[in-house]
């Protein structure tokens, strides 16, 4: 019976702990409880030599867990919590495979902002060993 008690409430408590925004039908959140500032940063990622927009690239705030990917056409949005009267001090970082990874130290406030970033591509070297392989074949006549 015990156990039957501690399994009903464990769920309940947890998700009492952990609710703190409701999810209306249409899709977007809205926070019960007051909101911290938020810096919203927005960019544009492209290839620097084509100036072609890079989608799936890694947007991300060094030293957190902030970050989000670029949409098909090359396009950010990352929502930055930071401190109303001072602002705070952070590093974007902008990786994607075949690219260099490129950095900026931004001061952000609460309120919009823009980062653009054209990155550079790496030359991949394949390696060039090559292998080869022989085979015999004998060819037998039939015996009838």
């Amino acid at each position: 019976m015990p156990t039957r008690l501690l399994r009903a409430l464990v769920p309940v408590s947890l998700f009492v702990a952990t609710s703190v925004s409701f999810m209306p039908s249409n899709g977007t959140a809205r926070p019960l409880a007051r909101t911290e500032p938020v810096a919203v940063i927005t960019g544009l990622i492209v290839d620097s030599a084509s100036s072609q927009p890079l989608a799936g690239t890694m947007v991300s705030v060094r030293g957190t867990t902030l970050g989000v990917q670029t949409d098909p056409q090359g396009n950010y949005t990352l929502n930055v919590p930071v401190d109303s009267a001072k602002g705070r001090d952070i590093v974007l970082l902008v990786r994607h495979i075949g690219y260099k990874q490129a950095t900026r130290k931004l001061h952000v406030t609460a309120g919009r902002r823009t980062a653009h970033f054209a990155l550079v591509s790496t030359q991949m070297q394949v390696a060039q060993d090559s292998v080869m392989a022989a085979a015999v074949v004998s060819l037998q006549p039939a015996t009838p």
